[in-house]
């Protein structure tokens, strides 16, 4: 609860204290100004008015202490939103850059003319990149290895591409 708040309940607790102090004060010189009524009467009608007074400040503090659970509720629901939107933002932007870094990688290849890709699947989640399919050869395949490590914002690559025919090495 912040200080304003606790300020404001502090000041109204000690506003009701006065206002009841004030009633008996006033009670008791209104019993006065008329008849002379016994001392038992007095303290009988002193009794009284000092109850109602309690009563009052009974009812006061009881509005208060549900204001202050409905301020802490609001608090706690608000709390959470900025959570839930915290979490649903981040979501965004880390699906927002898997998506750039997807479109990149996708336009460095289609860049690349001699690269036949159309059995190349390219998949990326947090940065991390998986790609499946097939390539012609093993140059092949190290081009793309190597555009898809160049790209901004991978962070690791999952190579699951077969080579349709290997290049033989020379012996």
């Amino acid at each position: 609860m912040s200080q304003d708040r606790r300020g404001l309940l502090r000041a109204t607790s000690n506003v009701v204290g006065f206002l009841a102090a004030t009633l008996v004060v006033a009670s008791v010189l209104c019993v006065s100004c008329f008849s002379e009524p016994s001392n038992d009467e007095r303290l009988e009608r002193a009794r009284q008015d000092l109850r109602g007074v309690h009563d009052e400040v009974a009812d006061i503090h009881a509005t208060e202490q549900a204001a202050r659970s409905r301020v802490e509720k609001a608090e706690a629901e608000l709390t959470s939103a900025r959570k839930d939107l915290e979490e649903k933002e981040a979501r965004l932007r880390a699906a927002a850059s898997d998506a750039r870094i997807h479109h990149a990688i996708e336009a460095a290849l289609l860049a690349q003319p001699r690269l036949v890709i159309q059995e190349l699947d390219v998949h990326v989640r947090d940065g991390n990149v998986a790609i499946r399919g097939k390539l012609d050869n093993d140059q092949d395949l190290e081009q793309v290895l190597q555009i898809v490590r160049g790209t901004e914002g991978v962070k690791q690559v999952e190579n699951h591409v077969k080579v349709k025919k290997s290049a033989k090495k020379a012996g």
